[in-house]
């Protein structure tokens, strides 16, 4: 403020002065780049917990196809079963069973938790970008 309260002024004279916005304009561009910057984390982080997904998926299936078989081949075998084929039977199931619990534990892998906090990240610039976005823009607006 240049002028204070109850001062005499005379027509036209200037009685206040914005201050720069320079700074304002730097904390905006600084806010849009950290915005962006944790936008492509989510996306690497999405990417990333897809491919593991999936690959807990292939095991899954790979897995089920092996019981499939070996159930099978026990069903065609005539004789007794033998000890050998009982452990096939009992690794298969375990690799069904572990292959399973895999793909449920892809949902809170430390790459799906990165996702959730990089998430909450993006949202907390964003409310920081639109703050100062909403302090700038009257400041530019008076400035006309």
């Amino acid at each position: 403020m240049l002028a204070a309260e109850n001062d005499t002024v005379v027509a036209g004279a200037l009685i206040a002065q914005l201050k720069s916005s320079e700074g304002l304009k730097s904390q905006v561009s600084t806010a849009q780049l950290n915005l962006l910057s944790a936008q492509q984390t989510v996306q690497d982080l999405q990417n990333s917990a897809t491919f593991a997904t999936a690959q807990a998926a292939f095991a899954v299936a790979q897995a089920t196809d092996a019981l499939t078989q070996t159930q099978k081949d026990l069903r065609n075998i005539q004789n007794p079963v033998s000890d050998r084929l009982q452990t096939t039977i009992s690794d298969t199931r375990l690799a069904l069973d572990t292959a399973k619990n895999n793909n449920l534990l892809g949902t809170v892998s430390p790459d799906s938790q990165a996702l959730v906090q990089a998430t909450a990240q993006v949202n907390i610039l964003f409310s920081q970008y639109q703050n100062l976005q909403a302090k700038w823009t009257p400041a530019i607006m008076a400035t006309r």
